[in-house]
């Protein structure tokens, strides 16, 4: 698991406990991005909290799940 600077956890679902959400999850997905409150509300809060833009966390967001990915099937 992988915390950064914008809160968000990459994740390997296969673990059970790692990370506990009230918001429903597919199944069979590996290193994927969950959240403790909605989407929205979490974007708002790291804007304000990182300065960064709604883009720049989802560009961040889609290069830690990429090199996620690459770790996991190394």
């Amino acid at each position: 698991m992988s915390k950064r600077k914008t809160g968000f956890d990459v994740v390997d679902r296969g673990e059970e406990g790692l990370f506990k959400s009230p918001y429903s999850e597919p199944r069979n997905i590996r290193g994927s991005f969950r959240l403790n409150q909605s989407l929205d509300d979490w974007m708002k809060a790291e804007t304000c909290r990182t300065g960064e833009s709604k883009n720049d966390l989802i560009i961040l967001a889609l290069e830690m799940l990429k090199r996620s990915r690459t770790t996991q099937s190394d």
